[in-house]
């Protein structure tokens, strides 16, 4: 695999909202040498407090316009995070980061960012999850849902925060007794609707729509489509529709939940373009990461604030 190394670090200036006439975008530029604890960047958030989070292969780093600190892998007898490679963080319900890991799926930690407190949730059996967790999400309304596979089939649980029994932190929303899998880490994720829908995708079965009421199959998109596998990601955008994104063919589609149709292409025009991340800004809109050409996977991390600016972590293949 190709290694990714940050070449430019953030980008802050205005998106084509800004009038053709304005003064040219101003950029600024931070790296390891303004205390940013690793080039490699894998999520960019504002929180409440108005702080940049950023999500690094080594711990979380708030930056204050001014400087960096970091909160990483906790060491023997002092606070910390369970992990130093930060996959991603999504702000939770009760205002805190539901943090996870780079390739592990045993636990997520809940970091407060205004204490700077952390709470480790394991994913096993004596907190009420059976099975191998292999997709971790938080919606945006902040609930947090896990999917496991194994021998006893596929499961969708919620998190309860904050339980007054271990075993009941977790509650079975969907469960498909039937599934068989010929490996037990397969790529999987999970989209949580604002509709109270999920869409489950999976190497082995493809896509699910599936009701969180009574965890009935409502449909399979995609089903008669080949090169599911090639699945890239999926966001909802602020009008309900979903889209989804692939590796090869046309890359990019459109789908609602209650919609019985198919998915249908945004574009038909096969130009090489890939999509690989998709990103939502402040308005509830969203923007697409491209990479050109098949094989070509140019990573990052964008987000959009309030204000139509742009914070970029631009990753380059070397």
């Amino acid at each position: 695999m190709l290694k990714h190394l940050l070449h430019v670090l953030f980008l802050l200036a205005a998106t084509a909202l800004t009038p053709a006439n304005a003064q040219p975008p101003r950029i600024e530029y931070f790296t390891v040498t303004d205390g940013l604890s690793t080039r490699e960047i894998n999520q960019l958030h504002i929180g409440e407090d108005g702080f940049l989070w950023v999500a690094t292969m080594d711990g979380l780093n708030r930056f204050d316009g001014q400087s960096f600190r970091r909160f990483g892998e906790r060491a023997t007898g002092e606070p910390g995070l369970s992990r130093g490679a930060v996959a991603g963080f999504s702000p939770d319900n009760e205002g805190k980061f539901v943090v996870t890991f780079q390739d592990f799926y045993g636990y997520f930690d809940r970091f407060d960012p205004r204490n700077f407190s952390v709470e480790q949730v394991r994913l096993a059996p004596s907190t009420g999850v059976l099975g191998y967790p292999r997709a971790i999400t938080t919606d945006r309304l902040g609930r947090t849902f896990v999917v496991t596979i194994g021998t006893e089939g596929t499961f969708i649980y919620e998190y309860t925060p904050n339980a007054r029994v271990e075993s009941k932190k977790f509650t079975v929303i969907y469960h498909e007794s039937a599934d068989a899998w010929t490996t037990l880490t397969p790529r999987v994720a999970l989209l949580a609707h604002t509709n109270g829908q999920f869409l489950l995708y999976d190497e082995e079965h493809g896509f699910r729509h599936i009701s969180a009421i009574d965890g009935r199959v409502l449909s399979r998109p995609f089903q008669d489509r080949a090169g599911v596998r090639r699945f890239y990601t999926f966001a909802e955008a602020a009008d309900g529709r979903v889209y989804i994104s692939f590796r090869g063919g046309i890359p990019l589609f459109t789908w609602r939940p209650d919609d019985r149709n198919d998915p249908r292409p945004v574009n038909t025009d096969n130009s090489g373009l890939r999509y690989p991340t998709i990103y939502r800004d402040g308005l509830g809109q969203l923007r697409c990461g491209r990479a050109a050409g098949e094989g070509v996977d140019e990573g990052g991390a964008v987000f959009f604030d309030d204000e139509a600016s742009v914070w970029m972590a631009r990753v380059g293949v070397v």
